[in-house]
This record gives C-alpha cells, sequence and structure tokens, in this order.
C-alpha cells in the first residue's frame, strides 16, 4: 500500500507540496502533500524488549488533514488484492479502520495504531453507498 501511495503522491515531495497538519510531544506527526494525500505517524507504542511505554491508538478527530469531505482506506494497511479490488482492509484490532473527514477538511473518526502510520489519497475515499 505504502508504494502505491508513494506513486500516487509523485512528485508532490520535491515540489515543496508538504505542508504539516500536526506534530506534539507525545510523537504524533501529521501532513498533507498536495491537495489529495494525508499522511499521519504515531511513535507511541510498548517496547518489546524493555517492556516500556504505552500501545495506544492516536485519535486523529480535530486533526486537519486538508482533504475533501469523505471517508478514506488507509493505504499503509492495505495489501496487494485489498489495492486491486479498492477496498479497504479490516485494519488492526481496537483501532478505527476508516478515517471520516468532514466538510472542512478536520477529521471526525480515525486513529492511528500504535507505531503505526496512516496514509491515504483522494483515489482511495470510498464511494456513498445507494439507499436500497
Amino acid at each position: 500500500g505504502m508504494i502505491k501511495f508513494r506513486k500516487l503522491t509523485g512528485g508532490s515531495w520535491s515540489r515543496g507540496d508538504l505542508t504539516p497538519r500536526h506534530a506534539d510531544e507525545s510523537g504524533h506527526v501529521a501532513f498533507s502533500i498536495g491537495v489529495d494525500a494525508f499522511a499521519a505517524l504515531n511513535r507511541n507504542g510498548r517496547n518489546w524488549r524493555s517492556q516500556m511505554g504505552v500501545d495506544t491508538p492516536w485519535d486523529l478527530v480535530g486533526v486537519n488533514t486538508g482533504l475533501p469531505e469523505g471517508v478514506y482506506c488507509n493505504l499503509a494497511e492495505m495489501s496487494l488484492d485489498d489495492l486491486a479490488a479498492h477496498r479497504c482492509p479490516t485494519g488492526r484490532p481496537n483501532v478505527t479502520v476508516n478515517l471520516v473527514v468532514g466538510p472542512d477538511g478536520v477529521a471526525l473518526s480515525g486513529q492511528v495504531a500504535p507505531q503505526g502510520v496512516w496514509a491515504t489519497h483522494t483515489r482511495y475515499r470510498l464511494e456513498e453507498e445507494e439507499d436500497e
């Protein structure tokens, strides 16, 4: 999934289209790439060797993503089959799978797993399901 993310963002990295969106002392960083991509990283996590640290997901509610309104898949968690079928992965236990973005570009729900990455692109915005 991350190779797909890199291909979708293309030369945006080198053109200076990187916009910081969030950073804090808890090891959380988020940024947008152009107007079509968003990534968030959570450094929190338990060290398997020292047994120190906390396995806490980062709740993205309130973070400005810079994305258009919609529900997005996490490319970092997608397998080749998920990418081919254009479906969101099921995700990790106890972590919200999809990112929901409001009309102002602010996250309404979504989480980054401990020591995890959340990366998406507007091409992986879910289509609204039709009423049956």
